[in-house]
């Protein structure tokens, strides 16, 4: 059997620390994505439990897609922990919600039927008041990232 001696690379404190950075980011993204895709399928597998006449279909994939855009920001988010790519993730995580809200105020009427041995009742809900407060409440949220990105981008510069 042939021995090879190879010369093993000495890594510097620098690169030593930076590996340990990643290596804590990438263990700490897989953490978080493992536990929102379990509270993603438990959350769609109880809206979806819903008659089809009470949530519209227009608004569950709405709702979908959210909870998997989420689920990737989450992730990366994570990875992009410390580096300049972070407070662009922290922006893209306070948009998302946002844009979902937004295009979700059309279909906010939800209609509850009820039905008794005498007659159907029909209770409708609207909710659109309920969403534009909420997507004022993620402007807020919009402007604290910016004012992350600011700040990171200042700290960068000094």
């Amino acid at each position: 059997m042939v021995k090879l001696n190879l010369p093993t690379p000495k890594l510097s404190p620098e690169r030593k620390s930076l590996i340990k950075r990643i290596a804590k980011n990438v263990i700490k993204a897989t953490a978080f994505g493992i536990l929102f895709y379990f509270i993603t399928k438990t959350i769609l597998s109880m809206v979806s439990t819903f008659p089809s006449s009470f949530v519209p279909q227009q608004l569950m994939d709405n709702f979908t897609f959210f909870l998997q855009a989420e689920l990737v920001l989450i992730v990366a988010s994570e990875l992009a922990s410390g580096t300049i790519l972070d407070p662009a993730f922290t922006f893209a995580k306070a948009l998302a919600p946002l844009v979902v809200t937004l295009s979700s105020i059309q279909y906010a009427a939800i209609t509850i039927p009820m039905e008794s041995a005498e007659a159907t009742i029909a209770i409708s809900v609207n909710l659109q008041q309920v969403l534009t407060v909420f997507a004022i409440l993620e402007l807020v949220n919009i402007a604290r990232a910016t004012m992350n990105v600011a700040s990171f981008i200042i700290r960068k510069v000094k």
